[in-house]
C-alpha cells in the first residue's frame, strides 16, 4: 500500500579508503545514531518511497552521514547484503525472506508494522562480522561448527578453504567469512566478539593466525 515500516537501522563499519566509502567489515545494530536521527530517517524513507513509487516489497536505503547531514547513497528494492534476513527476524519476529518469496509467488504474507515497531525497540544488539584474513597460504581453520556453538553466535561460515592462498585485500570479494552475533547489551556484545576472535583461527603454514580482527563496535 506504499506505507513503509523501518525494520532495522544499522551502522556500516568499514576499512578506510581514499577512493570510495570503504570496504565493509561489518554492521552494528542498532545504529548509534538511531535516537538522534530517527525522525530525519523516517522523512527520507517516505520521500524515497514516493519518489520511486514503491507499493510493496523490500526497500534497502544506504545513507551517508557527514558535514552535509544525511545523504541518500543508494535506494534499491532488495534485502540488504549483510544477513539482514537473520537480524531482522531475530529482532522483530518478521521473516523478511519468507515475505519476499511469498510476495514474488503472488501469495499473501503476514506483516504487522505496529507489532514490528514495538518489538524493534527491544534491547537487542547485533554485530555482523564480515571478516578478512591477511595474505598467506591457509593451512588450517577452526571448524565453523565449533564457532557457531559460542555464546551469542546466530550464524556463520567461511568463504575460504584449506590450501587456498589469500591475496592482498582490494575489495569485498576478499572476505574470508561472516558471523552474526547477538548480545543483550553493547558491552556483552563486545565481550562476545572478543571471545570469538580469540577462538577463531585461520593459520598459515608457519602457525601464524591470519584472521584480521575487526575494530571495536
Amino acid at each position: 500500500n506504499g506505507l513503509a515500516a523501518i525494520l532495522t537501522i544499522a551502522d556500516r563499519l568499514s576499512f578506510d579508503s581514499p577512493r570510495h566509502i570503504g570496504i565493509s567489515r561489518g554492521h552494528r545494530i542498532p545504529s548509534k545514531y538511531e535516537k538522534e536521527l530517527l525522525r530525519k530517517i523516517e522523512t527520507i524513507v517516505v520521500g524515497v518511497v514516493e519518489a520511486l513509487g514503491v507499493k510493496e516489497g523490500p526497500l534497502y536505503i544506504q545513507l551517508l552521514y557527514g558535514e552535509k547531514g544525511l545523504v541518500v547513497n543508494e535506494a534499491a528494492l532488495r534485502i540488504g547484503g549483510a544477513f539482514e534476513e537473520i537480524t531482522i527476524e531475530e529482532s522483530t519476529g518478521f521473516s523478511i525472506m519468507e515475505a519476499v518469496i511469498e510476495g514474488a509467488l503472488g501469495r499473501d504474507y503476514s506483516f504487522d508494522p505496529v507489532e514490528i515497531q514495538k518489538r524493534r525497540t527491544s534491547p537487542d544488539f547485533f554485530s555482523v562480522e564480515l571478516f578478512f584474513v591477511k595474505e598467506g597460504l591457509v593451512s588450517s581453520l577452526t571448524p565453523m561448527e565449533n564457532i557457531r556453538l559460542l555464546p551469542g553466535v546466530l550464524a556463520g561460515d567461511y568463504y575460504i578453504k584449506k590450501k587456498e592462498r589469500m591475496k592482498n585485500i582490494e575489495n569485498a570479494t576478499a572476505r574470508a567469512g561472516y558471523l552474526v552475533v547477538k548480545g543483550d547489551s553493547i558491552q556483552q556484545l563486545e565481550k562476545r566478539r572478543e571471545f570469538i576472535y580469540q577462538k577463531m583461527q585461520v593459520l598459515d603454514e608457519y602457525e601464524n593466525n591470519l584472521v584480521i580482527r575487526g575494530g571495536r563496535i
